[in-house]
């Protein structure tokens, strides 16, 4: 399992229903993870399964139904996240659009 995780202002955000949709180069959602509010601080995180994913690189949007609240970029090889020198050339091309 991998955590995905993602702080935001306390005093503007805490309580919020938050997810992280997992999408592949092409823009295809590929998974789904709702977050757990950690002691109300408006610290998020869940746990997403890597074991079925290619190897690559992912984008990640952290959102509610209606609003946008950040991303990032995740690498995985051999099912698991790895930092950026490990991922082959031919993957860390990839622009967030």
């Amino acid at each position: 399992m991998n955590e995905l995780n993602i702080q935001l202002d306390p005093m503007l955000y805490s309580g919020v229903s938050l997810e992280a949709n997992v999408y592949d180069l092409d823009g295809v959602l590929q998974d789904n993870v709702e977050l757990t509010e950690h002691f109300t601080l408006a610290i998020y995180s869940g746990d997403l399964d890597l074991s079925g994913y290619d190897d690559g690189t992912y984008h990640v949007r952290f959102q509610t139904a209606t609003t946008f609240y950040g991303d990032g970029i995740l690498y995985v090889k051999d099912g698991a996240e790895v930092t950026l020198p490990t991922v082959p050339k031919n993957v860390m091309d990839y622009v967030i659009p």
